[in-house]
């Protein structure tokens, strides 16, 4: 007997929860450098995941191999993502999604209201960074331990974490070499288009 999509989301409910927190941590915390450790179970999840699609068009042909260790990645994090080189890359839904490419606009809005639909609420010292990357990566954590990954967490991968993920990889493909920043962001894109396929077809039964 075949595995629906929704019986699959279930059964690996674990596994898509650990890869939620792994990129909410990722972009999130400065020292990434231990989450190497990590990555290639989180890599390898997502190959199954989207192989068990098989036949939508969605591909892992983007992924590169497992990061290597030994290659200064938390630097080149650093220079990516916090203001010490020549270019920061934003991590912020707002600076992508509003016309003026700053903190704090309607996408920063429109995700707060979501949050308060679901009771979660940033800690009041991180109430700026409540459309970031890494807020809504955790925010979808608490959707799939309370049961909410149907609708739910549809909402908020297609009008929220693919948009802004994948804008967020475009930067990093465009900024730099380093392979493990190179593979974790092609990898958590691949993810979030093989979560809102899969959510998609078990909402439809």
């Amino acid at each position: 007997m075949t595995q629906s999509a929704k019986e699959f989301l279930e059964e690996y409910k674990g596994s898509r929860l650990g890869c939620y927190e792994f990129f909410s941590h990722f972009f999130g915390d400065k020292r990434v450098q231990p989450l190497l450790d990590v990555f290639p179970m989180v890599e390898a999840f997502v190959r199954g995941e989207n192989a068990f699609l098989s036949g939508s068009n969605v591909t892992a042909d983007t992924l590169s191999e497992p990061p290597q260790e030994g290659n200064k990645l938390e630097a080149e994090y650093a220079k990516l993502f916090y203001g010490v080189g020549s270019r920061t890359i934003p991590l912020s839904e707002s600076v992508y999604r509003s016309e003026e490419g700053i903190l704090c606009q309607g996408a920063w809005r429109d995700i707060k209201e979501l949050y308060g639909k679901h009771n979660f609420q940033p800690r009041p010292e991180k109430e700026m960074e409540a459309d970031s990357l890494s807020m809504e990566m955790a925010f979808a954590t608490v959707l799939v331990m309370q049961g909410k990954d149907g609708k739910d967490l549809l909402e908020l991968v297609e009008d929220h974490l693919l948009p802004v993920g994948k804008a967020i990889a475009k930067q990093i493909r465009e900024s730099t070499d380093n392979e493990d920043l190179q593979s974790i962001a092609s990898t958590m894109t691949v993810f979030l288009m093989t979560e809102r396929a899969l959510l998609e077809q078990s909402l439809k039964g």
